[in-house]
């Protein structure tokens, strides 16, 4: 289940090693084979073609022998029966072992507005897609969360010609990476770049009606925008793992060799 870089790199593995032992069939909700999602920020800036992100194409698969439900969420783990089902119940695969490569998604935190036009999350190249069009009749961005992903939106956004704001609750960038002085340095690099950052600054909800045109923010103050990325870090996809009766705490827990509660399903990524 999955066919982001973690599960992909179990298929080369099982591939190279021992090309005739299974059957390999893999679910994937995205509509294509497995890209390079560091780069994301490279593609949104311009400074990459898609292309060059790619690692396996579906060719790479077919040819490997290896089937891909591409664009296919996988939605029930049957363990009595041992079978993945996609598609509303249209597809379903037996398996013998199950290797759990979900991944996550975008956290999208509890404000008023997020659900309008111009807010987006920055997690997949149709991300990138969607946010490069909308930028094209945009001045103004703003990005919700200072980490790591939110620093490469705003420098991705940069290139599109449009004032860059950054916006981020705690008291410097990258909390979980930097110390202040580490992100102090950090902040003037942003700032050099052309990308203005707000800390301390709690968002509460975004303005507009339809069509996103600001954010309000703890204090009272609010600040104009054309458009919204927010990029307040990432929850595991565990959904799945849960309604199948696995072990689940943050994220699928796992042994020494990455298996489950259940000796035939494995998880990692």
């Amino acid at each position: 289940m999955g066919t982001g870089m973690a599960g992909a790199k179990v298929v080369e593995e099982i591939v190279t090693r021992q090309p005739n032992r299974f059957q390999l069939r893999m679910f994937g909700a995205e509509p294509h084979g497995t890209y390079n999602r560091i780069l994301l920020s490279s593609v949104l800036g311009g400074f990459k073609d898609p292309k060059q992100l790619w690692l396996n194409p579906l060719e790479w698969y077919e040819k490997h022998r290896v089937t891909v439900h591409a664009g296919v969420k996988a939605e029930i783990i049957d363990r009595q029966r041992r079978i993945v089902v996609g598609a509303g119940g249209k597809v379903e695969e037996p398996f013998d072992f199950l290797v759990l490569a979900t991944g996550s998604r975008p956290f999208v935190p509890p404000l008023e507005g997020t659900n309008q036009e111009g807010v987006f999350v920055f997690r997949t190249l149709e991300d990138c897609d969607h946010i490069a069009a909308y930028a094209r009749n945009c001045q103004r961005a703003v990005v919700i969360g200072g980490g790591l992903l939110g620093l490469e939106a705003a420098r991705g956004l940069l290139s599109h010609g449009l004032e860059v704001t950054v916006v981020e609750v705690a008291p410097h960038l990258m909390i979980q990476q930097l110390d202040p002085s580490g992100a102090a340095l950090l902040k003037r690099k942003m700032e050099a770049m052309g990308v203005r950052v707000l800390l301390a600054t709690a968002t509460t909800g975004l303005l507009g009606h339809g069509k996103v045109t600001g954010l309000r923010f703890k204090d009272g103050s609010t600040l104009d925008t054309d458009m919204a990325v927010i990029s307040c870090g990432i929850r595991p996809n565990v959904d799945e793992a849960k309604a199948a009766g696995l072990q689940v705490d943050r994220a699928v827990i796992v042994d020494d060799q990455l298996r489950t509660s259940d000796p035939f399903v494995f998880a990692l990524g």
